[in-house]
């Protein structure tokens, strides 16, 4: 029992440093206010101004009114896809596109593609639902929304030759990425 005692008084914690923790807190809380004093962000700033362009042109009858906008990540791709709300877009006219379109958005994309396009398909030449998802999502952006949002995936494979305009919101390291991009419209 003596040694279950002494044991035990060995783990206690030690007395907490009232004036560090005071001192640590005040320099994080220094932090936040330091990153909340700075100004928007320029880049975001630029990109709504770049599609509010696209969006004008496309209503004056001078282009496609549509834009593609390429970026490196899923994460980027939602905050890109905020950023377009934010510019009075509304849900329906962003599309996502990334390597796993499992998302709400695109499952009603394909059950909408398979109504207008799938069912016109012989049995035997239907894609697969991976495929066929892809195909949904481009019929999506081509007939009834305005912004295309992909990550990488898009970059290859997909004919957008109706849209004119390609942002790179997120530059590849690799120039021929960005041509591969490019050739989509």
């Amino acid at each position: 029992e003596e040694e279950e005692i002494e044991e035990s008084s060995e783990d206690a914690p030690a007395p907490t440093n009232r004036g560090a923790v005071a001192e640590e807190l005040a320099r994080v809380e220094g932090f936040v206010a330091r990153a909340r004093s700075l100004p928007h962000d320029a880049k975001a700033r630029s990109f709504q101004d770049a599609i509010r362009v696209v969006l004008d042109l496309g209503r004056e009858g001078r282009g496609s009114g549509k834009a593609v906008v390429f970026t490196e990540s899923i994460t980027t791709q939602e905050y890109l896809r905020k950023l377009l709300l934010d510019t009075g877009l509304d849900d329906d006219d962003v599309t996502l596109f990334r390597g796993t379109n499992d998302h709400a958005r695109a499952h009603q994309a394909h059950a909408r593609w398979l109504e207008e396009e799938g069912r016109k398909l012989p049995a035997g030449f239907r894609p697969t639902r991976e495929v066929a998802v892809r195909l949904a999502l481009v019929h999506e952006f081509r007939t009834r929304s305005k912004v295309l949002v992909c990550t990488e995936a898009g970059a290859k494979g997909l004919n957008l030759q109706f849209c004119e305009t390609v942002i790179n919101y997120d530059l590849p390291w690799n120039p021929q990425r960005i041509e591969q991009r490019i050739g989509r419209c």
